[in-house]
C-alpha cells in the first residue's frame, strides 16, 4: 500500500528519454537546496542539480527521495557509477524500490552488462507491476526481439508557410521567379502486432502562386519483423501514389526492408533501410517510368542524428520528347541534426543537409531564348534549417521552422535559392 501511495510522486521519472525528479521535501536549508535542485534538473542544468542535491545531503537530508533524484542527476551527467550508488541507496526504501531498480537496469544496459540489466528489469517489474510495459520496451531493446504486444500509433502534422523562391544573388528572368505561400499536411498511422507492422501515410500540399497546384502523395507498406544478425529486421511490400497538379505523377509497387541495431554503450541506434520499387507514370510524366532503388543509413542518438541516403534510378529513355527531361538521377544525401537548446517547455533543433544529384541521361528543353538545348545535368543542393518545438498543448505541439536552400547546377536554369518559413501543429 505504501508503494501505491508513493506512485504519483515518482512515476514521471520513469520516462526513458527524460526522467523528472519528484517533489520537494521538508527541512529549512535542505528543502531549499532540494527544491533548487529539482528546478535546475527540469531546466536541463544537470550539473547544478547534482550540486544542489549534494548540498541538501550535506545539510542532513538522508531520504530515499533525495538519493533517487541525485541518481537521476548523476545519470544525466553520465556519472554512471555515482548514479548507481545513489539508486542502490534509494532502492532500500519500499516506496522507491521498483523505480530505483528500473534505473539501475538502464545503467547496466548503458554499460553493456546485459545479464545484469535483464535481472534488474525482472526485479523492478516484480516490485512494481505497473512498470511492465516500460520493462518490456527496454527488454526488447536489449534482446532485439520485437515487442509481443499490439499497439496503434498515429502522427499528424498540419502547417503553413511562405516559400520565397527568388534568387538571393543573381538577377534572373522574371518568368523563373516564383513567390508563393503554401499549406501542407502529413498524417501517418502505424499498427504493430507481435511480428507484423503496417504503416499508412498520406501527404497533401497546396501552393498559392501564379499557377496554383496541389501535390498529393500516399503510400502503404508492411513489415514482417524478425531477428537477424543480433538485431531487429523487417521486410515487406510497399505501394504508393503521387499526384502533381491534378495529374497522376507516378505509381509505385515494390519492397522495403530495414535493419535496426541498438547495442552501443551510449544509446546509439543504427538503422539501415532499403527500398526498391517499379515506377509507372502517366502522360506527361512517362519519362519517370522505370526502377528506383534507395538505401538509407541513420545513426540516432538522444540529442542528434546523422543520416545518409543513396538513390539510384533506372528510367526509360526519352525518344521523341521535345521539351521534357529524362529522370535517371543518382543521388547522395547527407543530413545532420542536433538538439541545440532544451528547456522545460521547448526545444530547438538545428539541421544541415547536402545533396548531390547526377543525371545519367541528357535532357531536352528550351532555354530562356527558346533555343532547343540538350545537356546532362548535375546539381549540388545545400540546406540549413532551425526548428523550434514547444511543449504539448490541448491542440498539439506548436512548431516553427526556417529553411534556407541553395541549389547550384551546371545548367543555369536550374539554379535557385529558396527561403521557407513554416509554422504548424504536430499530434502524436
Amino acid at each position: 500500500m505504501n508503494a501505491l501511495r508513493a506512485l504519483p510522486l515518482w512515476i514521471l521519472a520513469l520516462m526513458l528519454s527524460a526522467p523528472t525528479p519528484v517533489g520537494a521535501v521538508e527541512g529549512p536549508t535542505s528543502s531549499t537546496a532540494f527544491s533548487e535542485g529539482v528546478s535546475a534538473y527540469r531546466a536541463g542544468q544537470y550539473a547544478i542539480a547534482v550540486r544542489q542535491f549534494q548540498t541538501a545531503e550535506d545539510a542532513g537530508l538522508r531520504s530515499a527521495k533525495l538519493y533517487f533524484n541525485l541518481g537521476l542527476a548523476h545519470y544525466r551527467t553520465r556519472q554512471l557509477e555515482k548514479a548507481q550508488r545513489a539508486f542502490a541507496i534509494s532502492s532500500r526504501d519500499a516506496d522507491y524500490r521498483g523505480a530505483s531498480l528500473f534505473q539501475l537496469a538502464l545503467i547496466a544496459r548503458s554499460q553493456q552488462r546485459t545479464e545484469d540489466a535483464l535481472r534488474l528489469l525482472a526485479a523492478a517489474e516484480a516490485a512494481e507491476p505497473v512498470l511492465a510495459s516500460r520493462v518490456a520496451i527496454v527488454r526488447s531493446r536489449i534482446t532485439g526481439e520485437p515487442l509481443a504486444l499490439t499497439r496503434t500509433q498515429h502522427y499528424a502534422y498540419i502547417g503553413a508557410g511562405y516559400d520565397n523562391n527568388i534568387s538571393l544573388s543573381d538577377d534572373r528572368p522574371e518568368s523563373l521567379q516564383i513567390s508563393s505561400g503554401f499549406v501542407e499536411g502529413l498524417g501517418q498511422l502505424t499498427h504493430r502486432h507481435d511480428r507484423f507492422e503496417g504503416v499508412l501515410r498520406g501527404y497533401l500540399q497546396h501552393a498559392f502562386s501564379a499557377d496554383d497546384f496541389d501535390v498529393l502523395a500516399a503510400d502503404a507498406h508492411g513489415y514482417l519483423r524478425y531477428r537477424m544478425l543480433g538485431a531487429e529486421a523487417g521486410v515487406g511490400p510497399a505501394v504508393g501514389l503521387l499526384r502533381f497538379g491534378g495529374d497522376s505523377f507516378s505509381r509505385q509497387a515494390g519492397v522495403r526492408a530495414y535493419w535496426l541495431w541498438s547495442g552501443t554503450a551510449r544509446g546509439l541506434r543504427h538503422r539501415l533501410v532499403y527500398e526498391g520499387d517499379r515506377v509507372l507514370a502517366d502522360m506527361p510524366f512517362e519519362s519517370f517510368d522505370g526502377h528506383r532503388h534507395m538505401l538509407r543509413y541513420s545513426l540516432l542518438a538522444p540529442t542528434y542524428d546523422l543520416r545518409y541516403s543513396f538513390e539510384w534510378n533506372d528510367r526509360e529513355g526519352t525518344a521523341g520528347v521535345d521539351s521534357f527531361a529524362s529522370q535517371s538521377p543518382v543521388r547522395h544525401t547527407f543530413f545532420a541534426q542536433r538538439q541545440l537548446i532544451r528547456g522545460a517547455r521547448f526545444e530547438v533543433l538545428g539541421g544541415l543537409q547536402y545533396r548531390h544529384t547526377r543525371y545519367r541521361e541528357n535532357e531536352r528543353f528550351f532555354d530562356a531564348q527558346l533555343n532547343a538545348v540538350e545537356a546532362r545535368r548535375s546539381e549540388h543542393r545545400y540546406q540549413a534549417r532551425v526548428t523550434t518545438r514547444l511543449a504539448k498543448t490541448r491542440v498539439g505541439h506548436p512548431t516553427a521552422e526556417v529553411r534556407a536552400t541553395f541549389n547550384e547546377a551546371n545548367l543555369e536554369r536550374f539554379n535557385y535559392d529558396r527561403i521557407e518559413l513554416i509554422a504548424g501543429l504536430e499530434w502524436f
